[in-house]
């Protein structure tokens, strides 16, 4: 059997569509396994255990500007023209819109596995001819994701997450911990951005600052400050209340270096973001930050999370939150860990 996954965008999606793979290797241990995935989140694809073939849709450098598109487009022709000749079994379109609709049409594939009409986008059930109704419209992605498994015949699987090998990237931060004279499972790490997409999602700068003093000074641990494309400001700014506890994270240029650091913290606080994500799917327990968005579908997976919301009938304002409040919270996590 010959299977292609298509999950696109959000890095967080990407990192909560891994056990469902992972599910579907451990069920059809001789199956191939195509992933579709883009630019951004292609290092939790590529050389993954679990996956044969990362195929990259490279929006970045097909789209990003007028100029690009005009050879974009033809690249962009090409993969799915190589996606049609691999001649797949089937398709499970995880993402339900009509940006993965096009390779899910273009497959040619006979079964075409997606979300019922409800729980996708654009309408884009018209598109697959497999429909699979999640038990809850207010479900953690990662269990929605799950159950599009049920195409193949896989149900009740529990979630297990997987990475690609991680050990050059574990190499880099060991050195970076040394040098820093920081203890593994002694830090904590903050990452205080989110995406250009999500700025509703962003605790302010103000109440990191005072969150990481608290923490220095009150629990005898070290921060470090972990920063995307476009927040080496932020998290400089973050670190510049107490530079020699409050460490910038080197330039974590594959996000398995990000996960490499987040697996050898003692906890992770953030917005609900993909490095919440890989924080979760690494074990380590979240201090999760939400605004406007509903935890029970955004949320961490696993258990040992705190989830601070002042959600309330469908909105709220992540500023709501104190200092005081994360604070409480990061310090039981610690109390248990430690």
């Amino acid at each position: 059997m010959k299977i292609l996954a298509i999950r696109l965008s959000a890095i967080g999606d990407v990192v909560n569509t891994l056990p469902a793979i992972h599910a579907i290797r451990k069920n059809y241990p001789n199956c191939w396994i195509s992933f579709l995935v883009e630019d951004k989140a292609k290092d939790l694809v590529k050389n993954h255990p679990d996956i044969d073939e990362a195929i990259i849709y490279d929006r970045k450098k097909w789209f990003s500007s007028p100029i690009k598109c005009i050879n974009g487009i033809s690249e962009y022709l090409d993969m799915l023209r190589t996606i049609r000749l691999k001649k797949f079994d089937i398709v499970l379109d995880f993402q339900g819109n009509i940006k993965s609709s096009i390779p899910l049409v273009l497959s040619c594939a006979h079964k075409r596995a997606g979300f019922a009409r409800g729980f996708n986008y654009e309408y884009t059930d018209i598109f697959t001819n497999i429909h699979i109704t999640p038990k809850d419209l207010r479900q953690l992605r990662v269990d929605k994701f799950m159950s599009l498994l049920s195409s193949i015949g896989i149900i009740n699987s529990l979630p297990e997450y997987a990475f690609p090998d991680c050990s050059k990237n574990d190499e880099i931060t060991e050195t970076f911990l040394k040098d820093n004279a920081i203890t593994v499972k002694r830090y904590l790490v903050l990452h205080p951005g989110t995406s250009k997409f999500g700025e509703e999602k962003k605790w302010s700068l103000e109440n990191y600052k005072i969150l990481a003093l608290k923490v220095v000074s009150d629990l005898n641990i070290k921060i470090i400050v972990t920063w995307g494309p476009d927040e080496y400001k932020l998290a400089k700014q973050v670190c510049s209340v107490n530079p020699a506890n409050v460490i910038m994270s080197f330039n974590t240029k594959s996000l398995l270096d990000l996960v490499s650091i987040l697996k050898k913290s003692i906890a992770f606080v953030g917005a609900d973001t993909g490095p919440m994500h890989l924080a979760s799917a690494s074990g380590i327990s979240c201090v999760a930050l939400f605004g406007p968005k509903d935890p029970a579908i955004y949320g961490p997976h696993g258990k040992g999370h705190r989830i601070i919301s002042k959600n309330k009938n469908g909105s709220g304002d992540v500023n709501q939150i104190t200092a005081d409040d994360v604070f409480i919270n990061i310090k039981e996590i610690i109390n248990k860990t430690i």
